[in-house]
């Protein structure tokens, strides 16, 4: 793990470690989701050269204050550059994590024809199904990942709490493990390689709903 002074709790790290490249980290408020989900993003920009990393929330707001300020105060200074007009951080190494707010649905039509090496979401939840769709179709690599990686990117990693206008279709595609399409050959999606991180229910371990 690159060093950064980041010391992660036992369910965080499982959330660091586990080998899905499609991953919701759920529960009720508690284990700091949204903490291990800010240095999940950095960790991988830091790990891959180029690295193009996006963070939803629903809000800028919401962005600002759970996400933005405290990585300000987190994140080494010497290793990465806030650009406030962009809402990014830059990484001396060329990689960029990029928070990004979607209140209205139709806002994911900013990002068509961007390529998302990493998706985020916090509170995934708070967004449609559409909206996940429509950004997950987004996902591509040309980057020259190396091969440890190249199960993990591209990928995406959610966090959520229960209840919300998304409740039901992220309870059927990850808590209730219905299998989700095929990605279509050659479009650098994520497969069917996704996982479950929720104490309750898995008993703190990475549970994934198998090929």
């Amino acid at each position: 793990m690159v060093r950064i002074g980041y010391q992660p709790q036992p369910l965080q790290r499982l959330l660091h470690t586990c080998p899905a490249n499609e991953i919701l980290f759920g529960g009720a408020a508690g284990p700091g989701k949204s903490h291990a989900l800010r240095f999940e993003a950095l960790l991988w920009c830091l790990r891959v050269p180029g690295l193009r990393a996006y963070l939803f929330r629903r809000t800028l707001p919401e962005l600002t204050r759970n996400h933005i300020i405290p990585a300000l105060a987190q994140f080494p200074r010497d290793l990465v550059t806030f650009r406030a007009a962009s809402h990014c951080f830059e990484c001396v190494n060329g990689s960029r994590l990029t928070f990004c707010g979607c209140p209205r649905e139709a806002d994911v039509f900013r990002y068509q024809g961007i390529e998302f090496h990493l998706l985020l979401f916090d509170e995934l939840t708070s967004f449609t199904e559409f909206q996940y769709d429509f950004l997950r179709s987004r996902l591509r690599c040309t980057l020259e990942v190396p091969p440890a990686y190249r199960h993990k990117i591209p990928g995406i990693v959610a966090a959520s709490n229960p209840g919300g206008i998304g409740h039901a279709f992220v309870k059927t595609r990850f808590v209730d493990f219905a299998p989700s399409p095929d990605p279509a050959p050659g479009s650098g999606r994520p497969g069917r390689n996704a996982a479950v991180l929720h104490p309750g229910k898995t008993g703190g371990q990475c549970h994934s709903p198998g090929p």
